[in-house]
């Protein structure tokens, strides 16, 4: 469960995000959509404890979370497999992590890899980490249709009775979603249910 108390955040002068509340329930799969620039990284950035807020309280049960980002953020001096075992110690949980939607490129860095690749080797990454909840920024660009619908299965099926929030502006992602939340308006002060028919 993650509880959104009347949290404020603003950059400079800009306040992006005013006076929401919302309650997140635990075992369910968020999605949220709305307009470029209005703030759905900056709302799940908050929850990741990576951006501070100017009001408000955020209260959580969630002891790890775990973030796939849009770009797939891997260390240009690790390989495959060391990129993931940056959130796993253990090489064969890594490996058999990184083996859901990579094989045979456990050994190549990442200037070998192509951006989808890439892209896999970073959802790997967070979910060789097993967090409670996992956040998702449009984790699927990038990625052709075939790995891309394997890629979408392989993460549902890990996310049984496991929590997730996920930003997409795709609808055929936001169909595998238990609730669909739009963000509107400027600053943003509530989320909206939507049904799927987006």
């Amino acid at each position: 469960m993650i509880k959104l108390e009347n949290i404020t955040v603003a950059f400079d002068k800009q306040t992006v995000i005013k006076n929401l509340s919302f309650e997140f329930e635990k075992g369910k799969i968020y999605g949220i959509t709305g307009s470029s620039g209005i703030g759905k990284t900056t709302l799940i950035n908050v929850i990741a404890g990576t951006v501070q807020l100017k009001e408000g309280n955020i209260i959580s049960d969630t002891k790890k979370i775990g973030y796939i980002f849009q770009e797939p953020r891997l260390f240009p001096w690790l390989n495959s497999l060391e990129n993931v075992m940056c959130t796993c110690r253990d090489k064969h949980k890594a490996l058999y992590y990184l083996n859901l939607f990579l094989t045979g490129s456990e050994d190549k860095y990442p200037n070998e890899l192509s951006g989808g690749m890439k892209q896999r080797v970073s959802i790997a990454r967070a979910l060789a980490y097993e967090p409670d909840l996992l956040l998702l920024d449009e984790p699927f660009k990038g990625l052709d249709d075939e790995n891309k619908r394997h890629t979408v299965q392989t993460v549902l099926d890990f996310l049984k009775e496991r929590s997730a929030i996920m930003i997409s502006h795709d609808k055929s992602e936001l169909e595998f979603c238990d609730v669909i939340l739009k963000m509107d308006g400027s600053p943003v002060s509530e989320l909206s249910a939507i049904n799927n028919n987006i």
